[in-house]
């Protein structure tokens, strides 16, 4: 009879469900500043989660600006430089105002403006991590962020 409660009691723990996945999960920590000025930087940290501990492999990320004139969108990726393996942590990107947040996006002139202003970009930037294994985590979605042209 005791070895029918110890069978049942290793199934019990053996049924027992990980708090990791292998697939990744990364959401948003902090995004600072909420307005970037020219030739400012935006600082995103983000905080994720992999069983294996590999995500030192892509971070996409698609940046849309929502502008009412010349909606744009395009898609980058960034390469996770390697360290130790960890299943949970944070990173820390930090995005040039000038190659990351504004090439490829013509600035948009107030018209009737002299001298010549343009309007601020209002961005929808979307991030997912790619693990070695070419796991993919969910979308992590910053819904605006406002670039100071």
């Amino acid at each position: 009879m005791k070895w029918l409660y110890f069978l049942a009691a290793l199934v019990i723990l053996g049924c027992g469900k990980d708090n990791f996945e292998s697939k990744p999960k990364l959401s948003i920590r902090k995004v600072e500043p909420e307005v970037v000025p020219p030739q400012g930087l935006l600082t995103v940290t983000f905080e994720f989660e992999d069983k294996e501990g590999d995500i030192s492999d892509t971070l996409f990320y698609s940046l849309q600006r929502l502008n009412r004139r010349g909606p744009v969108t395009r898609q980058v990726r960034l390469v996770v430089p390697e360290f130790p393996a960890r299943s949970t942590g944070e990173i820390s990107v930090d995005f040039d105002y000038s190659r990351a947040l504004t090439t490829g996006l013509t600035a948009l002139r107030i018209a009737g403006s002299s001298p010549a202003r343009f309007e601020p970009d209002t961005l929808r930037l979307a991030f997912m991590l790619q693990d070695k294994a070419r796991n993919r985590s969910d979308t992590a979605v910053i819904e605006r962020v406002i670039v100071i042209r």
